[in-house]
């Protein structure tokens, strides 16, 4: 058993740093919302079928709908047409560093929302302002009016992205956490149905009737869409709430350190692209940030003491 879960947490970082190439390629050959909604329509289809199969629910109560809806939005509808959007103007592994930082907004924003749940300290702090300090490194090479200005402009997006996924992990932890016992299956198919609806209306107010048939003339498109649909979407989903259920929630979310780095090496394979100085430093000073403020360091006798995994 602790064999198999080590291993789907490899397999779920793989999964979740592979889609950065795989939405690269899709939006260089469609339009990004439009590509966004085709990944989320695909993925609602293979979730039924799997729902189906293992018998998992369909519903949610109706009293909680809206706010599932709602939650939806924020965590796969808004975020995946930042993601799609930005990456035309950045690189893969780019994206997938910024995607790391989604940590640090989700404990800015449970700081203030969630005020019993989260306990601030000296050291998430100094956490915070390391994070941040790794943010300003990557854009600060950017802020070149004209000659950077699509970069800035995309990495600001997928860094939009990684706040809506922050917002979107506290309305989820206010859902599930209520009095009413909510299924964490039914939540998530019921907020891909929201989320794909949203990104089919935005789809057609912002890029209009968008031309279908590179999704049939084009193998690479049609795998790239499978694989961020199924293994992505669907599949890694499955494998996340298997391993909270087995490893625990702080345990399993360190795979937030493992999936930038499978961004970067996917996108060396795929596009020989090397990671800039200022986005290598920014990095490290991102992931030393959210490593303060996910755990807690006491030091006695020159010895570093980390509590057990939940």
């Amino acid at each position: 058993m602790k064999n198999l879960s080590l291993f789907l947490f490899i397999i779920l970082a793989c999964f979740w740093g592979g889609s950065f190439v795989a939405i690269k390629i899709v939006v260089t050959q469609i339009p990004p919302i439009f590509g966004a909604a085709c990944r989320l329509g695909l993925a609602l289809v293979i979730l039924t079928v799997i729902y189906k199969l293992f018998r998992k629910p369909l519903t949610v109560p109706k009293s909680h709908m809206k706010k599932i809806w709602l939650t939806g939005i924020f965590m796969q509808g808004l975020p995946f047409s930042l993601l799609f959007w930005g990456e035309q103007y950045i690189s893969p592994g780019l994206a997938g560093i910024l995607n790391g930082t989604v940590p640090l907004w989700t404990f800015i924003l449970s700081l203030f929302i969630l005020r019993h749940d989260e306990k601030f300290s000296a050291q998430k702090f100094v956490g915070i302002l390391i994070g941040f300090l790794g943010i300003f490194i990557i854009f600060s090479p950017k802020i070149k009016v004209g000659v950077h200005e699509q970069m800035f402009i995309g990495s600001l997006a997928v860094l939009m992205m990684a706040i809506s996924y922050g917002i979107g992990g506290v309305l989820n932890r206010l859902t599930l956490s209520g009095s009413q016992k909510i299924n964490r299956y039914g939540s998530l198919y019921q907020q891909h149905i929201s989320s794909f609806l949203f990104l089919l209306i935005f789809s057609f107010i912002s890029e209009g009737f968008s031309d279908v048939s590179p999704l049939f003339q084009s193998w690479t498109l049609g795998a790239a869409l499978f694989y961020l649909s199924f293994f992505s979407n669907a599949l890694a989903w499955m494998i996340y709430f298997y391993l909270i259920e087995t490893w625990g929630a702080i345990r399993t979310s360190s795979v937030t350190y493992a999936a930038p780095v499978m961004a970067l090496s996917t996108d060396f394979i795929f596009f020989k692209n090397i990671p800039q100085l200022s986005e290598g430093v920014g990095a490290l000073f991102i992931f030393l940030g959210i490593l303060l403020l996910q755990y807690t360091f006491t030091f006695r006798k020159k010895q570093i003491l980390m509590p057990p995994s939940v």
